[in-house]
């Protein structure tokens, strides 16, 4: 098992688009933050800081392209016999992907989330990380717990693109629907929100779910529309990624070679 993660490791490693994906997101991140600075009227520093400076929006294109890849490559080039005649069985297989996705986006988030501590001591010197956000937590508690939603967030989204990826062969196919999907969470949660209203049960859907970042952040009033705490959403959202990595293991072990 320490081989295969080694192995998928060494492959993210040597695809540029990893380290050009994430040179993109730092500069990005610097160019928010400046601009945060110089146009205050426009820009609330505290929303930026807490969001990374946007970061934590494009991780969630390279974990679905990540997602969608690390399988779907497998079976497009062939290379997925190579490994199950090694005698690696499919759920070591299956397990050191979703074991190397996980270590990826942890270095994801643990390196943006000390990009953008650099860039608020370097850019925005006046905000202080102790100061009071939404009459309930501090600042750089905010961060830190919006970080945490969105982390859990992202990986309701990768287990379903996931199982995307076991149903269909091709990458660009994958991508595609993974972006769709993720575009589309924001349209469907307006309308949930209205079902929910009047059906409660609805608030148990996975659309739902994708409302802790927000709901952690305090964006607006959310909780009133989600009809569900943040120790809800957080249990919802575990829950819900475990159901689709079972279906993951499941449908790949099933899956024609």
């Amino acid at each position: 098992m320490g081989i295969l993660i080694k192995q998928e490791l060494f492959k993210l490693y040597k695809k540029k688009s990893t380290f050009i994906l994430f040179g993109a997101v730092t500069l990005i991140m610097i160019l928010i933050a400046i601009t945060a600075n110089t146009t205050s009227d426009f820009f609330d520093a505290e929303n930026m800081f807490t969001s990374a400076f946007g970061a934590y929006a494009w991780i969630v294109f390279i974990m679905i392209i990540q997602a969608s890849t690390i399988i779907t490559m497998e079976f497009q080039y062939g290379t997925i016999k190579n490994l199950l005649y090694r005698n690696y069985t499919r759920t070591q297989v299956i397990i050191s992907k979703c074991i190397t996705l996980l270590i990826y986006s942890i270095s994801l988030y643990v390196s943006t989330a000390i990009i953008a501590i650099i860039l608020k001591f370097l850019v925005l010197p006046d905000l202080s990380l102790s100061q009071n956000v939404n009459g309930e937590m501090s600042l750089i508690q905010s961060f830190l717990f919006t970080t945490l939603g969105n982390f859990i967030g992202v990986w309701l989204i990768i287990s379903l693109v996931l199982l995307l990826s076991c149903v269909f062969r091709n990458t660009a196919v994958s991508v595609v629907i993974g972006i769709i999907f993720y575009f589309a969470t924001s349209i469907v949660s307006g309308i949930l929100f209205l079902a929910i209203e009047k059906w409660e049960w609805v608030k148990w859907n996975p659309f739902n779910m994708l409302n802790l970042s927000n709901q952690i952040g305090g964006v607006g009033d959310i909780a009133s529309m989600t009809h569900l705490s943040v120790g809800q959403l957080f249990v919802g959202n575990i829950i819900y990624i475990m159901i689709f990595l079972f279906l993951v293991f499941v449908v790949f072990r099933k899956k024609n070679v």
